[in-house]
Order: structure tokens, then C-alpha cells, then sequence
């Protein structure tokens, strides 16, 4: 079976997230799952996954499957009316995201809110802002046209005649960056609860900024789920399956959906999402949180040394030292191990503490 990955989507963490509790599923169904960026090299398939973040990259590859009589199962959220013929889905309920945050917000006392760093280009952020929009009917949107950076100007602008007391992002880069620029502009972000729609690692880095997490294992499931019925019986149009959210220790109450109409016009076929390269940055981060173990985090923290000391402190040869680095490097795209702490300070990154014992 093949899941068809957007190009610029599958180099994210985001689409990592997915493919790895869908190739976990795989094995115990004992499908084999071929990941591709392209429709054509779909053949003889009743199915196959669809993942981007793309609208026009969607409709493209759907349009492309059901050509070949191969039934879309798109890991999205869509936009209502967004899609004709024959597809399914598996999705979270942003509704439900934004009723809970709706509530958690007035509990507290906040009453005005800003939706950060939608991209127009995406089906996922068109929808969370219907969302947003049907449940904070006097709520701003402050869209990421290719630059976070020219996205504050924006929101700053009217911050500072009109305060915000919260702010839901469309993802984890946008609320690092919101973050990151109120620190710069010497605004006190503690008067700002900043909220996101996710869980990767660099969150970790971030306790001012709360998420509620999506369940992935149980979206993989889904698909599967979806997968078979379709098999089973093709004269099926469409399956439509909403996956809940983890409800951790601490997280925020879960509360009931909410419905509310969604855009269905208007789809950019330019995302310039991808080219802004504080974005980039934050990406890079991202991505090489999600590959450190214990050792990494200890060489992070000791990267002014040399790499005899580091060897010393981690127990690492020098060539394990030198591996470890170069891979880091290359990950940051930097030239030398003084430019990744520069890096990391630069978006006040706050690495986990380990003990000195091994």
C-alpha cells in the first residue's frame, strides 16, 4: 500500500509524526507500506494514503489517484465542499480544538484572542481558522504569507493598541516565533497565553507554551480501519473518521465539539510557506531534537569545549565525538559547532539537564 507524501511536507517532523504509527501499524496488519511523492506510481491499488499540507497539492494528487481507480484515504483535515467524487478521510476536530481553548480561555478571564501564522496555502490552517472563526466570531487573523517575521509586524502593530490576552497558533514554529519576536519587542509574554494544535519535540523547549496533542496511533488506526473497508467493499464513496485527543496529566479539560461553517473558495496554488528562513530555522531545531539521545543533549551543552573534554565528559572516542557533531551540523546546516548553540540561543531554546554520572 502507498502513502503519497506532498514533497516540501514530507521533510517535516509533522509528516515523520504520522508515517512512523502508520509504518508500526503496517507491521502488525503485515501490509507493506511504500512511501512515494507521487500519484503515479500508484498501480492496480484500491487505495492508498494521501499526506501533504498543500490544498492545491491535494486536490492535484486525489484528482491524479481516482483516475486509477485508486481510492483517496487523505490524513488531513479538509475544508467542507473542499473535495468531490470519491475519498475518505481521517482527521482530528479542530471545532472541538477551539470550543476547548474557547472555554479554557473564559474560565480565566481572557476575551480577546488572536489566531498566529495561518497558512493560506493549506487546507489544515484554512480549516482551524473556520474553526477559530465560528467560535471567537471577534478574534484576529494574522497570516503567515512566507515570512513569521513580517507575520508580527502585523500582529504587533495591532497589539499594541488593542492587547491580546491569548493566542492560538496554527503550528509549533509559529508559537516558538510569536515567542521569540514578543522577547525581542521587550514585550512581557506572560500576559499572553500562547496556545498551539500540536506536540514535536521543540515544545519541550517551550513550558510557556501549552498544546494539547494530537492521538496519532489512534489516526494510524483509522486509516487502516478505513483501508480495509474500502477493500472490502468498493462501492463505498467515502469514510470519514475524527480521531480524539490525548488527554495527558495537566492538559487542557477536553470539552464538546462545536460546529461551524467552513471556507470552500478561494484555495492559494503558491505556498511559499516552506521558503521563509527563520522558518527553516526552526524546522532544523525541530528536526535535530527529534534525533538526539542523552549523549547528543550532553554534547550540545558542552559544545564550547573541545572535543577531547567532550569525549571525556560522554565517554565517547574521538572519532564518536566527531560523528556526533558532524551529524548535528549537518542537520543545523552550519559549518562549525560554535554556529548550533548560536542557533539554538537565538530562539531561546532551553535544552534538558542530565546528570554528570553515566
Amino acid at each position: 500500500m502507498y502513502i503519497i507524501g506532498e514533497p516540501s511536507y514530507s521533510a517535516t517532523n509533522w509528516y515523520r509524526k504520522i508515517l512512523s504509527p502508520l509504518k508500526n501499524q503496517a507491521r502488525k496488519k503485515r501490509v507493506q507500506l511504500v512511501a512515494a511523492e507521487s500519484a503515479d506510481v500508484v498501480a492496480d491499488e484500491p487505495c492508498a494514503f494521501v499526506l501533504g499540507g498543500s490544498a492545491s497539492w491535494i486536490v492535484e494528487t486525489v484528482s491524479a489517484l481516482l483516475k486509477k481507480n485508486c481510492h483517496p484515504i487523505i490524513l488531513n483535515e479538509l475544508p467542507a465542499q473542499s473535495l468531490f467524487g470519491r475519498y475518505s478521510c481521517v482527521k482530528t476536530d479542530y471545532h472541538r480544538f477551539m470550543t476547548i481553548l474557547s472555554s479554557y480561555f473564559a474560565e480565566r478571564g481572557m476575551r480577546r484572542t488572536a489566531f498566529y501564522g495561518m497558512n493560506h496555502a493549506s487546507f489544515a490552517d484554512i480549516a482551524r481558522k473556520n474553526a477559530f472563526m465560528s467560535c471567537f466570531g471577534a478574534g484576529a487573523v494574522f497570516e503567515n504569507n512566507g515570512s513569521l517575521a513580517n507575520c508580527f509586524t502585523d500582529f504587533y502593530r495591532v497589539h499594541r493598541e488593542h492587547p491580546f490576552d491569548s493566542v492560538i497558533c496554527a503550528n509549533d514554529f509559529a508559537a516558538v516565533s510569536l515567542l521569540t519576536h514578543l522577547r525581542e519587542a521587550e514585550v512581557d509574554h506572560r500576559n499572553i497565553c500562547i496556545t498551539v494544535h500540536s506536540n514535536t519535540q521543540i515544545l519541550t523547549c517551550f513550558p510557556e507554551i501549552l498544546s494539547v496533542s494530537v492521538d496519532h496511533v489512534a489516526l494510524a488506526v483509522a486509516a487502516f480501519e478505513i483501508a480495509d473497508c474500502i477493500t472490502a467493499n468498493p462501492s463505498f464513496i467515502g469514510v470519514s473518521v475524527t480521531v480524539d485527543y490525548l488527554a495527558d496529566e495537566g492538559s487542557v479539560p477536553m470539552l464538546r465539539a462545536h460546529d461551524g461553517r467552513a471556507e470552500t473558495s478561494g484555495f492559494s496554488r503558491i505556498d511559499s510557506f516552506y521558503g521563509d528562513e527563520e522558518l527553516a530555522e526552526l524546522m532544523r531545531i525541530e528536526q535535530l531534537l527529534s534525533e538526539c539521545d542523552e549523549t547528543d543533549f550532553k554534547i550540545l551543552q558542552l559544545l564550547s569545549e573541545n572535543n577531547a573534554d567532550i569525549g571525556e565528559s560522554t565517554y565517547l572516542s574521538d572519532n564518536g565525538v566527531k560523528y556526533r557533531i558532524k551529524k548535528m551540523k549537518r542537520i543545523c546546516c552550519v559549518a562549525s559547532k560554535s554556529e548550533i548553540p548560536t542557533l539554538l540561543e537565538k530562539y531561546g531554546v532551553k535544552l534538558p539537564l542530565f546528570s554528570e554520572n553515566p
